[in-house]
């Protein structure tokens, strides 16, 4: 499959989970980019994984959280053979890291060293919303400087795991239960986050911004999943899951911020 920017080439090969394999690949216009496919017998550990990543990214962008811009693609592999999956797009920076992987200092003071803070400090909250379960060590937060500045800005990769995930993620408890609305017990904040995330004052207004975002605003964002990546009865279910959490964030965000124990990776 081509965008409008052109083919996705395979580079190398990155890694191969029960979640998926991701492949490095290039485009000449758009550069580098992390595609990943999922087999249908690896169902149970991906689930609608290309839905996932839509929605998550189309709801972030609403509430202005920078995310990854996303590209369906097929890509023949080292082997001849193609596969159908999703593209994260990365930028095109002179500097670019995760957040797991930069210096202590940025960690320590990001107020003085990251652009759009104000987004950073909120990003609990919509993390909540969505269910994800897979931010915790940071890798999926990139970083970037072009040559000259002094900032980093930033943008979210990879929501697989948010929403709907997989079936295993609700082997335990289903998506509806009382289990969900504890946020601790299954996210914890990137190291170095946890102190400026945590004021009612700061979050309070990313909270009203979700409950107030028309009913029609997150059908229309679940709906604009590619043809094909999610059945109609799992696009309801989204759906659902999104108005359930949403009428449940602001007690989710008062008790994960009265709760004393470990909420921060790595403590």
């Amino acid at each position: 499959m081509t965008t409008d920017q052109g083919t996705w080439r395979f580079e190398r090969k990155l890694s191969a989970k029960l979640q998926g394999s991701v492949w490095i690949v290039t485009n000449p216009v758009e550069g580098t980019g992390f595609f990943k496919f999922a087999t249908p017998d690896q169902w149970h550990y991906a689930g609608p994984y290309i839905a996932n990543e839509w929605a998550a990214a189309t709801l972030a962008k609403q509430l202005r959280f920078p995310v990854a811009k996303l590209d369906l693609a097929e890509v023949i592999g080292s082997d001849g053979l193609p596969r159908q999956g999703i593209v994260s797009v990365a930028t095109q920076a002179a500097e670019i890291t995760t957040w797991n992987q930069i210096g202590q200092i940025v960690r320590e003071r990001p107020e003085e060293q990251v652009e759009n803070i104000k987004r950073l400090r909120q990003l609990v909250v919509f993390d909540a919303w969505i269910a994800n379960v897979d931010r915790a060590v940071g890798k999926n937060i990139v970083l970037y400087r072009r040559p000259g500045a002094q900032r980093y800005n930033w943008y979210l990769i990879d929501h697989a795991l948010a929403l709907l995930g997989a079936p295993y993620k609700w082997d335990e408890h289903d998506w509806s239960t009382a289990y969900w609305d504890k946020l601790w017990r299954y996210y914890h904040v990137p190291n170095g986050l946890l102190r400026i995330q945590s004021s009612w004052r700061v979050l309070e207004p990313m909270v009203e911004r979700i409950e107030q975002m028309p009913v029609e605003t997150i059908e229309e964002a679940v709906r604009s999943v590619p043809a094909g990546a999610l059945s109609a009865p799992l696009q309801a279910e989204m759906i659902d899951l999104l108005l359930h959490r949403r009428a449940r964030l602001r007690r989710i965000i008062r008790r994960w911020l009265a709760y004393s124990g470990v909420k921060e990776f790595g403590h």
